[in-house]
């Protein structure tokens, strides 16, 4: 569910506890929180795709679950330390382009 989040509400009356049972269980499992948890898998997933595909940042932003472009690029910052699409620049970067030699292979 990265495209439409599931509160711990919904989860915990999925499975019929609380909460509060499923934030304590969650944490003794996992070490962390699930908004926590759950943020990291959605900024994960944004990644890939800032990385791998040509999807304006705006719809990668909506495809993991944001509304806003600007709250997903602060948490995208949070996360890995850099801007989404500076990261994106940064993969495009290595990338070779058009059977252009790699910077390795050019003699001098």
């Amino acid at each position: 569910n990265v495209e439409t989040p599931l509160t711990i509400a919904d989860v915990a009356g999925r499975i019929g506890i609380s909460t509060r049972q499923v934030d304590r269980l969650f944490h003794l499992e996992t070490g962390t929180s699930p908004l926590k948890y759950y943020r990291r898998l959605r900024m994960e997933k944004a990644r890939q795709l800032v990385q791998y595909s040509n999807l304006p940042i705006k719809d990668i932003a909506v495809a993991v679950g944001y509304a806003s472009k600007s709250r997903f690029a602060h948490h995208y910052l949070q996360t890995f330390e850099v801007l989404p699409g500076t990261a994106r620049e940064t993969a495009n970067s290595l990338r070779v382009q058009e059977n252009a030699p790699l910077p390795a292979t050019q003699l001098k």
